[in-house]
């Protein structure tokens, strides 16, 4: 039922963020190749020298996992926190290099606004750890809750950015004769907007029986359809392959605003078993929805079959995760599968909902003024970016770098050259120029991809352990 009302919520803002704004969709561009220029792609040398060069490192790299007296280059988790020993340096906390050649291959397709931002407020996080941790001594600098209440403002930014399409949809729902032509979209926009209510009403319903109370309802629901929006605004702007944004989840945010105490044992029990929904919203499913839209905007497949396909797979992706897990932990055992299966039940369920119970905890005052930084600071950005065309820097660039854990921690470098490299391009050798490396990128793509997969199967077939490039 949640993946529908998210389908119904990107039906409605699909135009505007697709068609209007154009926005970039970075990581759509790849499949779009493959599937509309398949004979030019396919045969673009270019494309194959891309290619070649992610195939090599990512072959060199498998190799020397399994034998380690083949040489390689370390692409990932090169790690330099150990150039920072002595104070006030060390609080810099952890950094490490990488040169992915599948975010390299992305970056190319972001503008040079949003991936510069990125790695800019990347360096400039570092740098706040260093003067107020360590030369100014201050201890906790809640930097999860403003990393929070940036991203809250992302998906509050986003959807006031539609207002008026949003008015559009509005006057259809209540007119049928409106004049907005809703023809091309997945569902009629009366539909969608009805999809929606239904579908929210019918969670309302459950989660009252569930135990949780209407406020608590409505503050779950608030953040996590903000934060939903934020995530598919990210994705379609930046392209980030992920979006790990790990302790942004309502329960967490509600209990720093109001104190587990207020928020109710029954609430925070509720909201702990969704945390499935919101813990790292790395497979977050909304931006995969809207980026299938794109897809299908471009090749022409009919989208109001495409969401048919979609309700199938999630039905059939539910019941074979069911039956994945209960498998894995008859067949092999609890102990020894991935701790991730195990752990995450531990981590919700041991380590927060008993803290949160046993020893409920206040408001959190300067976490909340955190989240309210966050949120300005990102509306700030929002507000020049509009107002003047020349200011350099984006706020999704900020709301990146924002969390203390995942955002671009990753993968900040890989971006940084992404960024160069489209910057020289563009600036030495023109927009023709960049127009022809486009195949080049595209074959990084792919060839990461590919050769990574390659690894993974061999370690499935014949049961060992095999290179990981990124494990997100």
């Amino acid at each position: 039922m949640l993946w529908f009302v998210l389908i119904c919520l990107n039906t409605i803002i699909r135009a505007q963020w697709t068609e209007r704004e154009k926005l970039a969709y970075p990581i759509v561009q790849l499949p779009l190749q493959m599937a509309q220029n398949e004979n030019r792609f396919y045969h673009n040398k270019i494309m194959w020298i891309g290619f070649g060069v992610a195939g090599f490192f990512e072959i060199l790299a498998g190799l020397n996992h399994l034998f380690p007296n083949i040489p390689s280059v370390k692409l990932n988790y090169y790690p330099i926190s150990h150039w920072f020993q002595e104070k006030p340096w060390n609080a810099i906390g952890w950094i490490s290099l990488s040169a992915y050649p599948f975010i390299i291959g992305l970056t190319f397709f972001v503008p040079l606004d949003i991936s510069m931002s990125a790695w800019f407020f990347y360096i400039f996080g570092k740098a706040e750890r260093i003067i107020r941790t360590g030369m100014m001594g201050q201890g906790e600098l809640f930097m999860a809750e403003r990393a929070g209440g940036a991203w809250l403002a992302v998906g509050v930014l986003g959807l006031w950015g539609t207002r008026r399409h949003l008015g559009d949809v509005g006057r259809k729902f209540l007119n049928p004769r409106a004049s907005i032509d809703d023809s091309k979209e997945p569902m009629g926009y009366r539909t969608a907007v009805t999809g929606l209510i239904f579908g929210l009403f019918g969670l309302v319903l459950f989660s009252l029986q569930a135990g949780m109370t209407w406020w608590g309802i409505f503050g779950f629901s608030l953040i996590f359809l903000f934060m939903a929006v934020g995530v598919t605004r990210v994705r379609a702007e930046f392209g980030p392959p992920s979006h790990e944004i790990l302790g942004l989840d309502p329960a967490r945010l509600m209990t720093t605003i109001f104190g587990s105490r207020l928020v109710g044992t029954g609430n925070l029990t509720v909201i702990s078993f969704y945390y499935w929904l919101n813990r790292l919203n790395v497979s977050h499913p909304m931006p995969n929805q809207l980026e299938a839209f794109k897809i299908a905007e471009r090749t022409r497949i009919n989208c109001q079959h495409l969401i048919w396909v979609m309700m199938l797979s999630i039905i059939l992706g539910t019941l074979a995760s069911f039956w994945a897990f209960l498998h894995l932990m008859y067949k092999v055992g609890a102990l020894s599968v991935h701790g991730y299966i195990i752990g995450i039940g531990n981590e919700v369920f041991g380590r927060r909902l008993e803290r949160w119970i046993n020893n409920p905890i206040a408001p959190n005052i300067i976490g909340t003024q955190s989240m309210i930084i966050g949120a300005s600071m990102t509306s700030i950005l929002y507000f020049l970016r509009h107002q003047y065309i020349w200011w350099p820097f984006h706020p999704i660039g900020y709301v990146m770098t924002a969390a203390t854990w995942g955002g671009l921690s990753d993968f900040w470098f890989s971006v940084f050259l992404g960024w160069l490299i489209k910057l020289i391009i563009l600036k030495i050798f023109g927009l023709k120029a960049h127009q022809r490396a486009i195949p080049f990128f595209l074959g990084l793509v792919m060839g990461d991809y590919i050769f990574i997969s390659m690894w993974a199967l061999v370690g499935t077939l014949f049961n060992i352990s095999t290179y990981v490039l990124w494990s997100p």
